[in-house]
């Protein structure tokens, strides 16, 4: 079960090594797989793969448990919404947050033919 499945409660009621990431970097995680919406530049940097990167951007409540943020994100995250092991630019959550307004339109026309019919 992915990250996003479940509410961020949920995730850490069955996964509470987890529990040390700070809550706003979760739901800004969960925001970011369920909805599209972009992560601050440093869990985006984490989301591409780009850990330098990620530290340096990393607030003080967040780099002494980056290990874990980026065992989250590779072990219970949907894969195309990270480019974890492989070089890569900003371009994965312009790329993740189309393909969920792809999935939300999908849903609403076909909420749209239900109700039509």
């Amino acid at each position: 079960m992915n990250f996003g499945d479940l509410t961020v409660d949920e995730f850490l009621a069955r996964y509470p090594s987890y529990a040390a990431i700070p809550r706003y970097t979760l739901d800004a995680l969960y925001r970011y797989i369920r909805y599209g919406i972009a992560p601050g530049d440093s869990l985006a940097s984490a989301l591409a793969g780009n850990f330098v990167e990620a530290v340096c951007r990393a607030d003080y409540a967040n780099r002494p448990v980056l290990h874990l943020l980026v065992m989250l994100i590779e072990n219970h995250t949907p894969h195309g919404c990270h480019r974890l092991g492989n070089r890569c630019d900003q371009d994965v959550c312009d790329q993740w947050r189309e393909q969920v307004l792809a999935r939300a339109q999908a849903a609403e026309l076909a909420t749209e033919k239900r109700s039509g019919q």
